[in-house]
Parts: C-alpha cells; structure tokens; sequence
C-alpha cells in the first residue's frame, strides 16, 4: 500500500520536474531528491512525525523566494520580484500566480477575507484574488500606505499606518470606509474579534474601534497610556478569547474586550517587541532577552503568573497539544526547529527540516512549514495531530489531482500578466 509520505515525495517529483522545464540555469533537484529531505521519515519517526508532503514553488530564472505566510488552506509566497504565488497548504500543489509588480518596495502578507478573496498591499496598492482561481478583482489606491500587516474582518480590512492612522477599507468596492488619527506611528497590527478592532500605537494608546464607523469604544487606561507597542496584537484562543497587547513597558495585557479592563497583566522584567501566540488555554510569548513565557489564560494560575519559562528561545514557530515549536539558540547542527513540553517548557525533541531554514510560522495548527529561497518547501504533521478540522489521515488520498504545471499562462480565468 502506498504511503501518504511517498505519494506526496512521487507529487513533489514530478512538480519539481514540470518546474525545471525552462533553461538548465533554472533548473534545481526537486525537494524530494534533496539527500537530507530523503532521509527524514526515518529521524521523524521516533518523534511521532510524519513528512506529510514536499513540493516546490515554482520559480522563474534569477527568482527567490522571500517570505511566506500561512492563511487557512493556503500558502502564499513573495518572491524577490514581487510575484504572489498560491499553494495549497494540504497538498503542497501550485494554485496561481499573479504579478504585483514594484519589485523590491514592501508588500504585507497575504489576509483572507470572508474565505474568498485574498487581499495584499504593495505601498499604497491594495489587490485583491480569488483564493481558488487567482483571478484579480480588486485593485485600488490607498489613501495611505500600511506600515502594519492587513487585518480582516467581514468585508473590511484594517491597518495601521507610519503617521498614526487607522484605516479600515471596505474591500466588496475598495472605498475607504473611515479612518482615525491616534497622535502616534502604529508598528502592530490590530486586532480584531466579533466586539471590535483593537488598536495599540507606538506612544501606548489603545483602544477597542467600532468596526463601520469612527467611534471609539474604551480607552486603557482612561485619560492615560500603556508603554510604547511595536508588536502586532492578537486574541487568544482559549474560551475567553482575551486581547493579547505586548508593550515595551515589560508586560503583556490581556484585556477583556467588552469593557476595556485587563483580565489579568503579565509583567516579565523584559521589554516585549514580539506578537504573544495560543495555543486552546495556553498564551506563549518571547522577551527581548529570548525568553519564552508561557500563561496560562485562565484557571489556577492566570497569566500574571507564568506556568513556566525557556531559555534561549528567538521565535515561536506552532503549537499543539503536544508540543510548542520554536526557532531555539541551542538547537543542534541539522536540527532547524525545538519541540518542548507544553507543560513543563522543557526540550522534547529537535526537528530536523532537511536543512531547510526558511520556517513559516503558523498560528492555526501544529503543522510546520519549512522552506528555502530556492523554492522548496515541505511540511511536517504530528502522525495523530488534527488539522484542517479533520483527523490527520495516515495516507495522502490517491485521488488527488496531479499537479499543476507552472507555465507562462496563468491560471484559468486569472487576470493576465501585463
């Protein structure tokens, strides 16, 4: 019987082949043959992995990747050309591509809205794709540049800006909707959940925003101000679903979101300048002095009073409920990424990525997404993890389509290239 490790290694080789179709200089060893690659079913197998799937992005001659961020179901890459390419997050398959132009200016990461429509900014140019097809629907010019990454809520976006605006744009006819002034530059993203949109700007103003209109809904302090925020904000995932606020004044606020009070406040003794993450009740951020903290939500022990902490520890990568993945300083040569005990913070296990260091972070699931410029990518899954709201299966399905051929023409019904 086939497994689901060596269907997906058989879809990557091919892809890789059907991507090294142009000159012998663009042609690189598809991600399945890469010796280390080859070699991690077994190093995974004591740790309770699987390679779930290994596939390539397909580039062009002299193209890289350069970031790649995680939306449900999707990968999305910005190449050093500003070319977004979409992946099916499931399958490793290519899905479209779409040319955002201005190479080398900034472009946010990628946010679905309502599940249909992925919308990106580059400056002041906001786009907008069909998730399955890659056709363009949307494109308008800002009023102002986002200085923060795109937030999404119904048919609204909203972004902080360089000189202190809030902005929300309806994205259904790409109007401007409102926007705010709030005296200061805004370096995190909002937050948002069904009460509001959570704004904390580089002079610690934060506030609860009405979603359509210009109204403030509480103020933290009232008439005062937390210290300085510079990263993005976040709701928890646990049954409270507190709004997480990191603040270079060496505390985490979780606030309520209906009544503008903290639930509780953790303070570290260290400025915090990274986004907090959760994981069901428990909230995990990383200090300036690479300590990570981890609270607990609610219960016994609320997060003023960290459940334990880990050294050395740069980023925080997934989590699930059995283990916390992080970039670590003291992680061994060929080991990319650190696995802990969510409970005690301690080393679990290393994993190895087959020497790629490319590490998406990924706040939906335990999956870890590894990758590298020259366009391969891989994921790992826990063997008895759930993802995508279904249990993890042991074999890829046969019936999956082939995949797709990255070609001068673009996906069907997709916008062409100019």
């Amino acid at each position: 019987m086939r497994t689901g490790t060596i269907w997906a290694a058989l879809l990557a080789v091919v892809a890789g082949l059907l991507c090294g179709c142009g000159t012998a200089d663009n042609r690189i060893t598809p991600t399945a043959d890469l010796p280390a690659v080859k070699a991690l079913p077994r190093a995974l197998a004591s740790q309770g992995l699987v390679l779930y799937w290994t596939g390539q992005w397909p580039l062009e001659k002299n193209e890289s990747v350069a970031r790649i961020n995680v939306q449900p179901g999707r990968l999305y890459a910005v190449t050093n050309r500003n070319r977004l390419i979409a992946m099916d997050s499931r399958t490793g398959q290519f899905l479209w591509d779409a040319d955002l132009g201005s190479p080398g200016l900034s472009v946010t990461p990628v946010c679905h809205v309502g599940g249909n429509l992925a919308v990106v900014a580059v400056l002041d140019q906001l786009f907008g794709f069909d998730v399955t097809t890659g056709r363009r629907v949307l494109k308008v010019a800002l009023e102002r540049a986002p200085s923060t990454k795109l937030v999404c809520r119904g048919e609204f976006i909203y972004f902080g800006t360089n000189d202190g605006w809030l902005e929300a744009v309806n994205v259904a006819n790409g109007s401007k909707n409102w926007s705010r002034w709030t005296e200061a530059a805004i370096l995190a993203a909002p937050a948002v959940d069904e009460h509001g949109v959570y704004l904390a700007n580089s002079a610690g103003n934060l506030t609860s925003n009405s979603f359509k209109k210009r109204f403030i809904n509480w103020t933290y302090p009232q008439g005062g101000r937390i210290g300085s925020v510079v990263a993005d904000l976040s709701v928890s995932s646990g049954e409270m679903g507190l709004i997480l606020v990191p603040s270079r004044d060496y505390s985490l606020y979780a606030m309520n979101s209906l009544g503008g009070q903290p639930a509780w406040i953790c303070t570290t003794g260290e400025p915090l300048s990274k986004a907090a993450h959760s994981f069901a009740d428990q909230i995990y951020f990383v200090s300036e002095t690479n300590v990570l903290f981890c609270v607990k939500e609610s219960g016994p022990g609320p997060g003023d009073k960290p459940l334990w902490t880990a050294n050395g520890i740069d980023n925080f990568v997934a989590a699930s409920p059995t283990a916390v993945y992080v970039l670590s300083k003291f992680q061994p040569a060929g080991g990319t990424v650190t696995a802990l005990n969510p409970q005690t913070g301690k080393v679990k296990f290393h994993v190895p990525t087959g020497g790629l260091n490319l590490i998406v972070p990924n706040d939906l699931d335990g999956q870890l997404f590894a990758a590298d410029n020259a366009g391969h990518i891989l994921c790992l899954r826990e063997a008895t993890g759930l993802y995508d709201l279904k249990p993890a299966i042991q074999e890829t399905p046969a019936a999956l389509p082939p995949p797709v051929k990255k070609s001068a023409k673009p996906a069907a019904d997709a916008e062409p290239k100019k």
